[in-house]
């Protein structure tokens, strides 16, 4: 038996009662739990590769490609896929976006933010947009951080997401790109 026919095999095996194992196609599985989905996508193209995808709320986690040229070691890979499925499935983070007028100056802030998060090791993570994108993507956050700029906007957010915490970002914070300062804010509001 070839290494890649192995290694498929120890994965289709693999079953736990915490997560759905679907054959997807030919050269794919899923591996499926609550809102994640981790993906293997098997390669004989030549040479023998795979590669690990894993989506949360339908956003991209992770990336890895990979030779399969060792069974032990692959099989270690996906070991360590299924512990990242879970930890991403079953654990909370706090999922903040910062909106503006069209998320341009919100985006550099929220790359900051998840690099002190990320270096901190904080259970958080920032994305941005414009405040008329909110409408489709609010339900993916657990809280709306208002920039300055659309300040005027903040009691109608306020009341158009009532199951949502929504704060305005100070000025001084905002334009020094305070992380820690916004930190002690979402540990105000009790998401940190």
């Amino acid at each position: 038996m070839d290494v890649l026919k192995a290694y498929r095999h120890y994965i289709m095996s693999s079953q736990e009662d915490w997560f759905e194992l679907v054959e997807t196609g030919q050269d794919e599985v899923e591996i499926r739990c609550k809102k994640t989905k981790g993906i293997v996508h098997f390669y004989d193209e030549g040479f023998q590769a795979c590669e690990f995808t894993l989506i949360h709320d339908d956003e991209v986690i992770s990336y890895l490609h990979f030779e399969v040229n060792d069974l032990s070691h692959v099989q270690s890979l996906y070991d360590d896929f299924l512990k990242h499925i879970k930890k991403e499935a079953f654990h909370k983070q706090v999922r903040v976006i910062l909106v503006c007028s069209v998320g341009g100056t919100t985006a550099f802030f929220a790359s900051k933010l998840n690099d002190a998060a990320q270096y901190l090791s904080l259970e958080a993570r920032f994305d941005s947009d414009g405040y008329m994108s909110l409408y489709n993507r609010a339900n993916k956050f657990d809280a709306i951080f208002v920039a300055p700029q659309v300040r005027y906007q903040y009691d109608r957010i306020k009341e158009e997401f009532p199951d949502h915490p929504v704060v305005q970002i100070p000025v001084d914070v905002f334009s020094q790109y305070d992380c820690a300062q916004l930190f002690f804010m979402l540990h105000d509001e009790g998401l940190l």
